[in-house]
């Protein structure tokens, strides 16, 4: 928050020296040099005693407002060289609309945004309305871009805002001050006006509506006519409510809208929040569509489940006639060599069991990678297939291993051994398989690796568009 309060120039009157260079700026403003320093001097424009009158109340309003974003009044010379007039600060800088034209980055405009909020907030504090918020009298300045708010002409406080003529600039102005202005160019046209009290003038017996006290709502009004030039095509919201013609759907007030101001985004961020959230329950919906389709693949896996125990089944009978071939030999001559012969002919069991599952599972594997590639599987768009056809391989290799080791345990058990010997050949039986299985395990990563990524692909390709 920028402090309400700051060190004032002194004014020119506490200078020695004579005013010298003075010249006109434009209308009633001239520009004049004291001790070294600029001023700026602002006439009545006319010497008629309402003119003078309107300008010291501009000067009694603006000389007890001291803020870095409003251009500083000084004193009321009597004597300048262009007759009566408020002494003011001295501003080098261009108004608003041509510091708009110098097409200045967003964080610019919100900086000078920010500061006018400031400024007219400090000025409602202070009873005041400034009546004439428009680009003319917002000045930017050239060495830092800060914004400075002149000409108080139109400005009132809250027990005389009838006391004078109201002017503004009718594209800025609000839908209440223009009714005042109307008002008050009626009265002037009327004789019988001019004799009615200022207090009562808009409350009589008229026949048309006496126009609404104005407050602080007129200069949000013009505020909001300002942020169109400002973020042209943006803040439309914000803009919108500052610029309804009835004042009480308005922001009551420069707080008000600073919060507006601060909380814009926040739509935008609960739209974001949604849409991811929207992202994440999809899948689930898609999911619970399938659940029939997964069902039946879940049976398809039950049933590869099956064929295994059956292959299991043949395998334990081809142990159960390699036990009695041991059991002949080892009857016959229990001789180390024999062992040997024993122990190698099941190892190379073993070996060519292993390579045949290895095999069987590769070609349903590859199978099932040639299927998820082609225009088939996305044509066909059947889950349950393609998830059969590579459990179908991948499932069948790691059963493959597990009944390997259950049937070497079996097979050592089984033979006419010592229990040392029985305990030997199941291990090197089970080296046999976890050599292979070792053998063959990146291979089987690579694949799993393969599947997941085309599964994944393959997926996009099916739903991506529907998310």
């Amino acid at each position: 928050m920028i402090s309400e309060s700051f060190v004032r120039v002194e004014a020119p009157s506490q200078y020695d020296g004579t005013y010298t260079e003075t010249t006109p700026v434009s209308g009633n403003i001239y520009r004049t040099r004291k001790a070294g320093k600029f001023f700026i001097l602002k006439t009545a424009g006319s010497s008629d005693a309402r003119s003078l009158q309107l300008l010291r109340r501009e000067y009694e309003l603006n000389v007890r407002l001291s803020h870095p974003h409003i251009a500083g009044v000084y004193t009321f010379d009597e004597n300048s060289p262009v007759g009566p007039a408020i002494v003011m600060e001295y501003l080098e800088g261009r108004t608003l609309d041509k510091f708009l034209k110098e097409n200045p980055p967003k964080e610019a405009r919100e900086r000078v945004f920010l500061q006018l909020l400031d400024a007219v907030g400090y000025i409602h504090r202070c009873s005041l309305i400034h009546n004439d918020i428009k680009p003319a009298n917002i000045i930017i300045t050239n060495k830092d871009n800060d914004l400075k708010l002149i000409d108080f002409g139109l400005s009132d406080d809250d027990s005389n805002y009838l006391e004078k003529n109201l002017g503004a600039t009718e594209s800025y102005a609000s839908p209440e001050l223009l009714a005042y202005r109307h008002s008050d160019s009626a009265a002037s046209e009327s004789p019988a006006a001019s004799t009615e009290d200022p207090a009562t003038a808009n409350t009589g017996s008229s026949s048309s509506a006496a126009p609404l006290p104005l407050d602080s709502r007129s200069d949000i009004y013009s505020i909001g006519m300002i942020m169109k030039e400002i973020f042209p095509g943006r803040h439309k919201r914000i803009i919108s409510r500052c610029t309804q013609k009835d004042r009480e759907k308005r922001y009551s007030n420069t707080e008000e809208l600073k919060r507006a101001w601060k909380n814009r985004n926040r739509s935008l961020y609960a739209f974001v929040a949604t849409l991811l959230l929207a992202l994440v329950i999809l899948p689930t919906v898609l999911f619970l569509r399938e659940r029939s389709k997964l069902a039946k693949a879940s049976a398809s896996i039950a049933e590869i489940r099956h064929k295994s125990d059956s292959s299991l089944t043949s395998i334990t009978k081809t142990a159960d006639s390699l036990r009695t071939v041991s059991e002949s030999l080892m009857k016959e001559k229990q001789k180390e060599e024999e062992y040997n012969n024993l122990r190698d002919s099941l190892l190379e069991i073993v070996e060519k069991d292993m390579n045949r599952a290895w095999n069987n599972s590769l070609a349903e594997i590859n199978a099932s990678f040639e299927y998820l590639q082609s225009d088939k599987a996305v044509e066909e768009n059947n889950t349950p297939q393609f998830i059969e056809k590579i459990n179908k391989g991948v499932m069948y290799w790691l059963e493959m291993i597990r009944e390997e080791q259950l049937k070497n345990s079996k097979t050592a058990q089984a033979q006419n051994l010592p229990d040392g010997k029985k305990l030997e050949l199941a291990n090197a039986l089970d080296k046999k398989v976890i050599q292979i299985s070792d053998e063959r395990w990146p291979k089987y990563q690579e694949l799993c690796e393969k599947r997941s990524e085309l599964l994944n692909k393959l997926s996009k390709k099916l739903y991506g568009s529907n998310q």
